[in-house]
């Protein structure tokens, strides 16, 4: 989890230091519904935090133009 944790910040500080050099800065972002209705799918993945009864997880991603 350590190495997980040092690769997002780097990506982090790399966006940072990117997006200094612009005046404006546009930001795409999205929300996708990752659905597991296997049951065996489930218990391997676990449940998720958020909601006990959801069977997926909430994937957000943002897009910087």
């Amino acid at each position: 989890m350590k190495d997980a944790a040092a690769i997002a910040e780097a990506r982090f500080v790399a966006t940072t230091e990117h997006t200094r050099s612009y005046d404006c800065l546009l930001a795409l972002e999205d929300t996708t519904s990752l659905e597991f209705t296997h049951r065996a799918v489930r218990e391997e993945m676990g449940y998720p935090i958020i909601n006990p009864l959801m069977m997926g997880y909430l994937l957000s991603k943002s897009l910087e133009l």
